[in-house]
Order: C-alpha cells, then structure tokens, then sequence
C-alpha cells in the first residue's frame, strides 16, 4: 500500500470513528455519554479521530469547548441533557425548536405548507432502503424515523468503516464501489441537511433550557462534517 493509500485509509478510520463519535453525542443522552463527558475520554477520543482525519486546527476550538464539562458528576450532567434535548429537539406539536430527523428539518427548511410527517416521508423511506442494501436496520427496541440524526450518522459511520475495510483489502473495485456509496449518501442525505442541523443547533441550543452543552457538540459535528464530505472522494 503506497504512501497515498495509506494516509486515504487513515482518514477513513478516523471519519468513522468520529461520525460514530457524533451519533452517540446526539442519541438521547445515556450513562455512558455522560461519564464520557465528564471523564475526558469523550474530548480524548475527538481529539484522536480529528488527527486521524487531518482536521486538528479546524476541530481544535469546538473540542476545546467540551472540555468545560469535564470533573462535573455524571449523573447530574445527564439528568440535564436530558431535559435539554427534550426541549431542544422533542418539543410536541411544531413548537420543536430544532427537527433531529431528515424529512422534517427539511420540510421546515424548505418553508412547505403544513406540518411535517416523521415516519411516512421520503427521506425516511430512502434512509431504511439504503441501511437494508447494507445488510443493516434500525434497533427495534428504539421507535424513531430511520432520519434521525443519529442514525443517520451511525449510517455515515458505517459506510466509512467500509470503505476502510476495501481500503485495508487493497480491493480496488470494492474502493470504487464504496467511495460511490459514500458519494451518494453524502449528495442526496448529507450535505442537504446535516451541517445546517448542526449550525441551527448552535444558534437554538443557548436559547433553550438544560441545552447549552448541545451548542458545544453542535460546533464540533459542525466543524466535522466538511471534511467528513470530501474524504475518500
């Protein structure tokens, strides 16, 4: 493997590892996410990915804002996460300060009549189509749209960490076939939605109660996601 193939493999690591890293920071928050938090090996593991990706200058300032959760007791750090995403992202009716699923932000975005459909629209549809060509489904024990955010970056995740598999493999139809798949989630899901969640996040997050740490998260999935679009491309 040449020294080219060897720095795309490296990035392609590092972008699934950190897409991987962001699905888990905008999944309803959990124990684990909390403690990871507060610990340290949250911003350690950032940290990491962002080396591996080549994109340490550009992630240095939002990573550096999560370390202000660090020392503070997990179990209290959680408690507020979760009021804060449900207010930030759970609100009932069309009071939702910021949409986490595809079809909805979108809808809203778009500035289209009425209100928007969570499970039964078209980028919903889309994502379960694309996650069952790779053999994958949503968990069953989580009733979400498959738009979610955070599926939908678990999803991005996977498909880097198959493009890295072809990578290691030195197989070079399979490279081909997977910086496609990469190509077409990115033009037709990515790109359309996800940076502006993140940037609509920034701005809502200080605004909403319990949220703040949410901004914080924002900036970093936002100062990600460029690099996430155009590596292995």
């Amino acid at each position: 493997m040449g020294t080219k193939a060897e720095s795309e493999l490296k990035r392609a690591v590092g972008a699934a590892d950190m897409l991987e890293l962001l699905a888990r920071a905008f999944s309803y928050p959990d124990t684990a996410l909390a403690r990871a938090l507060c610990d340290g090996s949250f911003v350690s593991d950032a940290r990491s990915c962002a080396e591996d990706m080549d994109i340490v200058e550009t992630t240095a300032e939002a990573i550096g804002k999560l370390s202000c959760v660090q020392g503070a007791d997990a179990v209290e750090l959680q408690e507020t996460m979760r009021r804060g995403f449900s207010i930030l992202y759970l609100a009932p009716g069309d009071h939702v300060p910021v949409y986490p699923y595809e079809g909805p932000f979108r809808f809203v975005a778009d500035q289209r009549p009425g209100s928007p459909l969570l499970f039964r629209n078209r980028s919903a549809e889309d994502i379960m189509r694309l996650m069952k060509e790779e053999g994958l489904e949503p968990d069953p024990n989580r009733h979400e749209p498959a738009d979610s955010i955070w599926f939908e970056l678990a999803f991005f995740s996977h498909l880097y960490a198959l493009l890295a598999q072809a990578l290691d493999r030195d197989d070079e139809s399979a490279i081909e076939a997977r910086r496609d798949a990469l190509g077409r989630y990115v033009e037709e899901h990515g790109r359309p939605w996800m940076e502006a969640f993140m940037n609509q996040t920034c701005e809502k997050a200080p605004k909403c109660s319990f949220a703040g740490v949410y901004g914080d998260l924002a900036s970093l999935g936002a100062a990600v996601l460029p690099a996430a679009f155009t590596v292995g491309r």
